[in-house]
This record gives C-alpha cells, structure tokens and sequence, in this order.
C-alpha cells in the first residue's frame, strides 16, 4: 500500500471537527479527491406528488420536456433484473456514453468493464433509453437503492441533445422515484469550487442537472496518508507531484456503490 483514501458522505456542514481532528494526527492530509464526487445535487421527493414535482422544476426545463414528448421521442426502461435489454442495446447505450465522457474530457470503462458493472448490479439497475426514428439518441443508467435513485452513466448523440432527449430521460426517473417512493434522486456530481482543476469541464453537464432545481450538497474533503515507498517516490518523481491525486483520472467517476 503506498496511500489509503478516506471519503465521506457526510456533509460539510455537519463536518464532525472531531474525527477530522483525529485524521491529521494519524497523519492524514486533505485532498482534493476521492473517486466520488464532492458536491452534487439532490431532488427530493418528500411530499411531494408528481406533479409538484414537475412544477418544482425551472420553466425552461417543462418547456424542454414537453417538446421532445412533441418531437415523438419514444423512451424505454429497463430493469436489469427483470426485463434486460438486448445485447444491440446495451453496447449501443455503452457508445453513447463513451462518447460523451471523453467529450467531457473524463475517464470511461471499457466495454467489458461496463457488462462486468451491470452484473453486479443486477437489479439495481434500471436503464432509460431513447429512440427517434427506431433510433437510440440517448439514454441514463440509473442505479436504485431502498432510498435512493443514481444518475450514474448517460450519453447522448447530438441530435438527441437537439431533441432534449436527455431532459426527458431525467424526467422520466423522476417520476420513477415518485412512483415507487424512493426518497431522493442524486445527480452524482457538479462543478466544486474547492476542486477546480479536477471539475473544470463539468460546467455543461452540471448547468444541466440544476436546470432541475435539486439542492447542491457539499460533502467533507476526503483525506489521505501515504506511506513510504520505493515505488511512490520514483512515480513522484517522474509526473512531478503527488502521483495519487492523478490517479482518479484513470478510474470510474463512481465506485462506492458496487
């Protein structure tokens, strides 16, 4: 072991001076990441119906929703457990997302990668695709717990974003968290100003999820200590600082749910 990362989920403003006390007389420092996002954007949907929850929502975005329903953009959902998509889909689905992410400048599983993830999954799993013209312009990958619902992967082709495709989509797990009493959707992720060289590309994408309307949640920086070690001092010499914290780039944006 040359580290050990520790990251929280709870949030800054609870932050408990005790244990992060206790961190950085172990020897433990902050660092800027942790395989997780630190800031995200939750909805609720405590007391609220359906249709209070689509008020809740900016106009613009209802606007949005309503004319890709107009454009006859046809979604449908899987359950992985239950109801698993074709094979056609599901690598269709990984291209899409692919593409995305390295547009945004982000790290992407390979193909066998993102199978091996839905396995584990299950069903846990829920996918919402959707076609224009038999064709798949845009789907999310949306991972369920007892409380709840994960924007974990999307994509989108160009066209689909013409269509508002994707606003469709996150309506459509909204509702989906409505409908079977999950508490809260969580959009795994926004710019944070605390970490701007890591989330700098995030601007697009996280104007996107806020047109929702959710609660932005800043969670306690995680910590890390490092450990002497041959290896880690030559990798620290060859990139030139603190090889752990590149690290991050090379793995999936989420890990803590498998």
């Amino acid at each position: 072991i040359y580290s050990l990362r520790i990251g929280f989920n709870a949030t800054q403003k609870s932050r408990p001076k005790k244990l992060t006390r206790s961190l950085s007389e172990l020897g433990y420092e902050q660092i800027p990441w942790c395989n997780s996002p630190t800031k995200t954007l939750i909805i609720s949907s405590k007391g609220r119906s359906s249709r209070q929850l689509l008020k809740s929502l900016k106009p613009k975005t209802r606007y949005n929703i309503n004319l890709a329903k107009k454009k006859k953009i046809n979604i449908k959902k899987f359950d992985l457990g239950i109801n698993k998509p074709s094979k056609d889909i599901l690598k269709q689905f990984w291209f899409l997302v692919r593409e995305t992410l390295v547009s945004n400048k982000i790290s992407h599983l390979s193909y066998s990668q993102f199978i091996q993830l839905l396995n584990s999954l299950k069903s846990s799993a829920q996918l919402f695709v959707a076609f224009h013209d038999s064709k798949m312009v845009a789907g999310i990958l949306f991972v369920k717990t007892k409380t709840t619902l994960y924007y974990t992967l999307n994509g989108s082709t160009s066209s689909g974003k013409r269509l508002f495709a994707p606003t469709l989509l996150v309506w459509k797990g909204i509702s989906y968290m409505s409908k079977h009493h999950i508490k809260h959707l969580d959009f795994e992720g926004i710019v944070d100003g605390r970490n701007p060289e890591l989330t700098s590309t995030w601007g697009g994408f996280s104007r996107f999820k806020q047109s929702f309307s959710g609660v932005s949640v800043n969670y306690i920086m995680p910590y890390q200590k490092t450990y002497p070690s041959i290896h880690h001092k030559i990798m620290k010499a060859i990139i030139g600082k603190d090889y752990s914290y590149v690290l991050p780039s090379i793995y999936p944006t989420r890990v803590h749910f498998f």
